[in-house]
């Protein structure tokens, strides 16, 4: 059974913004999916709209789960799952290279 994880691996921050502070700006992020041992992943970034006041979620009060959220919300999650099942299985049965048999 395919393991499909998300990674938030930084992020860019604005140290001011109207308001706010230490404003998320962009996310890099990585999905990985893992099977019997093989695996793959994608590395990527979103950028963040400007903060909407009512919200707003402080610096400090951010969880994986919230900044996950915010990736899937501006993701095609299933178009991109998709793509990382074909590489894997690629990974798991890749193609073999051979010579015509003409050339033998």
């Amino acid at each position: 059974m395919n393991n499909i994880t998300y990674k938030i691996n930084k992020l860019e921050i604005l140290p001011s913004y109207n308001q706010f502070v230490n404003v998320v700006k962009t996310v890099h992020y990585s999905i990985k999916i893992s099977d019997q041992g093989y695996s793959t992943e994608i590395i990527d970034c979103i950028n963040l709209s400007e903060p909407i006041p009512f919200q707003y979620i402080s610096f400090d009060s951010l969880s994986q789960e919230i900044v996950e959220k915010w990736i899937k919300d501006r993701i095609d999650v299933q178009r991109i799952e998709n793509v990382l099942k074909q590489k894997l299985e690629s990974i798991k049965n890749p193609t073999v290279l051979a010579n015509p048999p003409w050339n033998n």
